[in-house]
């Protein structure tokens, strides 16, 4: 069975403050200056991993979804251009 991270082995207060900052767009780098303030020391890499993981489960925001949409029906509508020329549906 594989040890925990140091990360996991964190307070669940320290872990839930870096998910808030995170979640608050804050940068790897600013997270661990904030934990350095309250004391708690990490490395760089072991929080690396665990922001990616917290970035991977993160649902999408609307706007994310709005714009990962809007790409989508461009590129639906670049598909119909090209099939026959016309130039789409502008209300699209």
């Amino acid at each position: 069975m594989a040890r925990l991270s140091s990360i996991r082995r964190l307070a669940p207060e320290a872990r839930e403050l870096i998910a808030t900052l995170r979640n608050n767009g804050q940068t790897i780098e600013q997270i661990r200056e904030r934990l350095g303030q309250i004391g708690v020391s990490v490395s760089r890499s072991a929080l690396g991993r665990y922001v990616r993981r917290l970035d991977a489960a993160r649902p999408e925001s609307i706007g994310e979804q709005l714009a990962r949409v809007h790409n989508d029906l461009q590129e639906i509508k670049a598909l119909l251009r090209g099939r026959d020329g016309n130039p789409g549906d502008e209300a699209v």
